[in-house]
């Protein structure tokens, strides 16, 4: 009863998701004491379980205070029966190489977890194995059952659950008899799983400590019935106890009450008492008791309670020496000498008395512009919803559910409508923000590292590589969480994208690439020690909220600062102009050294199968855009030089863009898109202006005037990626594309302004060409067929370095010059997938320079003259670097 919760949580590491379960709520201690503990041990993933009474109350007296609800923690409101609640107390705390459950007895209050006389059990999965931590799961997913709009929540615990990720889970039962025992309201009483659990040895007496009873004795009278124990011990504490007279009475002279107290024993200072909140029930029998401990009352809806009536409660079972009883249990209390004096009788039960209110919010999920609302009763009929106070209009999804599109971010809705003819108003509730709550541990430990490294006066090279390195931990945590994204999937509406240029936009007279003069504007002083808008910039582009900043993102100490914005969520970032100082320290050997090896690992993590396959959409994206800043910061600041910055730009990619997935010649984004159950869904998820800036920059920083194979491959990866995925490119608005290149070009891009952005503009443009070329030369030459083409192909000469367009073999190169004839084999390298060498049929090849020929490719709205003259320059730039491959071969 001495566990110090906030401590043992402090002391666990490398945990990655937290998983809450309390009947009461207090969001002051919990931002104020738990947020702190939690984010020592991890920076976890917080999913909160709650009573839904409770949690609206508390949330309508703390809401003025609140800012990190629905955006760093989820709180998961659970509605039970109307005349029971939501009463079990647990903190799971999991890891991918260990975790630790507690099960017990205290709300998530001050009191539950700090004052209060409570017991926790505690299970180590290094000790208990994963018997408990399955129980466990089992019972949340049991809950869950109850959850509206649960599609969120159960990605959270099956990321917590992962065999994957978690080698502790993956061992397997061991067999032992699993301690736990739940019920939410469904099947058995508590009660009839205690006795099957205690088994029909005789037990000599009964113990009970719990705070609540029933005012009939009903569940103290059953307990001693089914046990047939021959008496009853009840630990009693006359402040805030409800024990009467009268459920002692009915218990046949079998039960008498022994009062107790509990005493905090500080380093310091007086001990003091405190309430004893602690529920535990001893069947001893001689040198052995079997003990229940957690979160149930001796009353009727804890314990005798079956079906759909009663609490969800959480017992652990425990069998052990009296004598460890005694210390343990039952001697952490202090006898009263004097007899208890309890009161006669008492008011009905609030158990009993309780009701849920008649329009309640149950869930509050925004994701992707949609806000879906769950709501009980079910059946009743909405006429308004408030966000923020403004009505906003809905649609109807399904009974107990509605949608709203969101072009702004909300913190709070308030519903009414009507039932029965009486009209009604929920209490407000919070939103959760998805698309910050899905964030991991490991992005959350980014985010803290980019926050506290990227400072002035200690931006260096080993503070770069301490982001780097824990960029690459980010990037190989890779647990499975299966999620369809409920407010994507069904409030999507018509699934409409934004619509997409045009071959002719590209290529025709009036079009241009904006002029990218804000650049000026933003760039700092001559040394470009910018370190506070770069970090602002990194953290805005990766959608990691702050833990110290409020939904708009507004630091901690600037909320009194004006802004004409409605909207602030994307206000520019603060232009910090320092002062020129000593300069930075330089790069040592050391420094060189980690910084290789870093890189190395960053660029195996984000070209690994295991990323690229699982990371979701969003997250890849913000993945990419953090990735692209930090290195164009590396190469820079000169902390990575060109060939350093290419090698990895390549191979990442090849990966990304042309090849690298399980089908051959497609990179894992066009392969991942094809795949996904809704293109347009998946589309909306990776598609921004802010992705779109940070491929162009990173793009534009590889060298121009390098000539190798891998460059000439890597220009093949640029020309493929607006090809095949052209929508990446666009995100419907130039402008805006624009300004966050500007931004990025800033705080990232060389001390030569002018020259840096004639050198962005006409490599914007001449990529967006080339890709649109090769699309509709892809595009034109599909619809007619390889068969046909070959037969109109009259080229009789193939010259090493000449590229091959070879339908689902991808681009290769040939690597020694043949006659184009028949019964000619020719040897060639396949750019896409694996570099195989390998030989075709001579008359089977494609040459993309013939593809060029009228005659063979005839000109189509698809393939214009236009688009044919940017493939000859395009094919002649490259051509000294394949003649490279085929002379390597």
């Amino acid at each position: 009863m001495r566990e110090d919760l906030l401590k043992a949580i402090e002391a666990s590491k490398d945990v990655t998701n937290a998983i809450i379960l309390t009947h009461n709520i207090d969001f002051v201690f919990l931002q104020t004491m738990v947020l702190s503990a939690l984010r020592k041990c991890g920076h976890p993933s917080i999913t909160i379980f709650a009573d839904a009474r409770c949690t609206a109350e508390t949330y309508g007296r703390q809401a003025p205070v609140l800012d990190g609800l629905g955006v760093r923690y989820r709180v998961v409101p659970v509605a039970m029966d109307p005349r029971s609640r939501f009463h079990p107390k647990a903190v799971l705390l999991s890891g991918e190489k260990a975790a630790t459950l507690f099960v017990g007895s205290g709300n998530l209050t001050f009191g539950g977890w700090r004052e209060n006389a409570e017991v926790w059990l505690r299970f180590d999965s290094g000790i208990d194995g994963p018997g408990p931590f399955s129980a466990f799961r089992r019972f949340t997913e049991s809950v869950l059952g109850r959850v509206p709009l649960p599609d969120a929540v159960t990605a959270e615990l099956a990321e917590a659950f992962d065999t994957e990720s978690r080698a502790w889970l993956a061992e397997g039962e061991s067999g032992r008899t699993v301690p736990l025992l739940s019920r939410a309201g469904e099947g058995q009483s508590l009660l009839d799983a205690m006795i099957r659990a205690a088994g029909d040895a005789p037990v000599d007496e009964l113990v009970v400590c719990a705070p609540y009873f029933d005012v009939d004795g009903d569940a103290l009278r059953m307990l001693l019935d089914r046990t047939r124990s021959p008496r009853a011990t009840v630990l009693w504490q006359p402040s805030g106890s409800t024990l009467t007279r009268r459920a002692l009475d009915a218990c046949d002279g079998r039960a008498v009450a022994e009062q107790v107290t509990f005493r905090h024993i500080p380093k310091e200072g007086e001990a003091r008492a405190a309430f004893i909140h602690a529920k535990f029930y001893g069947l001893v029998r001689g040198a052995q008791t079997t003990v229940f401990a957690g979160s149930a009352n001796c009353s009727r809806a804890a314990l005798t309670a079956s079906g759909a009536s009663g609490n969800a409660e959480l017992l652990v079972v425990r069998d052990m020496p009296t004598v460890d009883f005694e210390s343990m249990f039952r001697g952490e209390l202090l006898q009263v000498p004097e007899p208890p004096s309890l009161v006669p009788d008492a008011d009905a039960d609030e158990e009993e008395s309780y009701e849920r209110p008649q329009l309640q919010i149950l869930a509050a999920r925004l994701e992707a512009g949609a806000l879906l609302i769950a709501f009980s009763p079910m059946r009743a009929e909405i006429r308004t919803c408030h966000l923020d106070g403004k009505t906003a209009p809905w649609s109807r999804i399904e009974q107990g559910v509605i949608s709203v599109g969101c072009s702004s971010e909300p913190r709070a809705v308030v519903l009414e409508g009507a039932l029965d003819g009486e009209l009604l108003r929920s209490e407000p509730s919070w939103v959760d923000h998805e698309r910050f709550l899905r964030a991991s541990a490991r992005g959350r430990s980014l985010a803290d590292t980019i926050r506290t490294r990227m400072q002035s006066g200690a931006w260096n090279a080993t503070a770069w590589a301490d982001i780097m390195d824990v960029l690459c931990k980010h990037l190989t945590y890779t647990p499975i969480r299966h999620v369809a994204r409920s407010a994507s999937r069904r409030a999507r509406g018509d699934g409409h994208v934004p619509r997409e240029l045009t071959p002719d936009d590209f290529f025709s007279h009036d079009y241009h690439i904006p002029g990218l003069g804000g650049v000026s504007q933003l760039a700092v002083k001559a040394d470009g020690r910018n370190e506070q808008s770069l970090q602002q910039l990194l953290l805005r582009w990766f959608g990691v909220a702050s833990e110290s900043e409020d939904l708009t993102g507004t630091p901690a100490g600037t909320a009194g600062v004006d802004s004409d914005e409605d909207d602030a969520v994307d206000r520019p970032e603060v232009i910090y102009l320092i002062r020129k100082s000593g300069g930075r320290r330089r790069v040592t050997g050391a420094d060189a050294h980690r910084i290789r090896r870093v890189l190395l690992q960053v660029e195996k993590a984000i070209t690994s199968e295991l990323f690229l396959a699982r990371r979701e959409p969003e997250l890849l994206a913000d993945d990419i855009k953090v990735t692209a800043v930090l290195l164009r910061t590396g190469l820079r600041e000169g902390w990575i030089d060109g060939r350093e910055f290419f090698r990895i730009t390549h191979q990442t990619w090849q990966s990304l863009f042309f090849s690298g997935s399980p089908e051959r010649g497609r990179g894992w984004l066009e392969y991942r898109l094809d795949a996904s159950e809704d293109r347009s869904a998946f589309i909306k998820a990776v598609r921004s202006p802010e992705l779109a800036a940070a491929l162009l920059g990173w793009a534009f920083a590889v060298a121009p005037e390098e000539a190798s194979p891998e460059h000439a491959r890597f220009r093949l990866a640029c020309a493929v990626a607006v090809a095949r995925l052209p929508w990446l490119w666009d995100a419907s608005d130039r402008d805006e594309i624009a300004r966050e290149l500007e931004t990025l070009l800033a705080y990232t891009g060389s001390s030569d302004i002018q020259t840096g952005i004639e050198h962005a503009r006409a490599s914007w443009l001449r990529m967006l060409q080339r890709g649109r070329a090769l699309f509709g030369l892809e595009k034109a030459a599909q619809a007619i067929g390889s068969i046909t083409l070959r037969s109109r192909i009259g080229q009789r000469e193939l010259r090493a370095g000449d590229l091959l367009w070879q339908s689902t073999a991808g681009y290769c190169v040939i690597t020694r010059p043949a006659d184009r004839v028949e019964g000619v084999h020719v040897p060639v390298l396949k750019l896409q997938g694996l570099q195989e060498q390998t030989n075709f049929v001579a008359t089977s090849t494609i040459p993309v320079a013939a593809l060029l020929d009228d005659a063979v490719l005839p000109l189509s709205p698809d393939f214009e003259p236009g688009m044919r003259e940017v493939l000859r320059g395009f094919m002649a730039e490259i051509r000294a670097s394949l003649e490279a491959i085929a002379q390597g071969s």
